[in-house]
């Protein structure tokens, strides 16, 4: 994992996550996207001015653990998200959507705190059939 400062070698498969949205409504959308074509001096944004980086990565995970902020009207506290299928897109791609829920954790690795009873069903992208 690196920093979101950090700069990626070119031409590597880069997975990012960021949150994003207009507003109250924060989505949770993920975008692996391949570095490559860079001007220097020139300004590249991986993700809309405003927008949260919650996880940024220079591997690509296969799986990503997430944890919801408390909630008492959700059941599901905790969900895994397979990223393999998630395509590699451009660096100006918006992103899929994973959750509209607030967010207390995003990682590659499963946190000591996890409590695997609180776990919801495999995460699915709204965008990817």
């Amino acid at each position: 994992m690196v920093a979101p400062d950090s700069v990626a070698p070119p031409g590597g498969a880069v997975g990012g996550l960021r949150a994003t949205g207009d507003g109250p409504l924060k989505r949770l959308r993920i975008k692996k996207f391949a570095v490559g074509g860079l001007i220097t001096n020139r300004e590249y944004r991986l993700a809309p001015r405003g927008a949260n980086i919650r996880f940024l990565a220079d591997d690509s995970p296969p799986v990503l653990y997430v944890r919801y902020s408390a909630d008492g009207r959700s059941k599901i506290r905790q969900q895994e998200f397979g990223v393999k299928r998630v395509p590699v897109r451009d660096r100006d791609a918006k992103g899929l959507v994973m959750t509209a829920k607030r967010i207390e954790f995003v990682g590659a690795a499963k946190p000591a705190d996890r409590d695997d009873t609180l776990t919801g069903p495999p995460g699915r992208f709204s965008d990817l059939a």
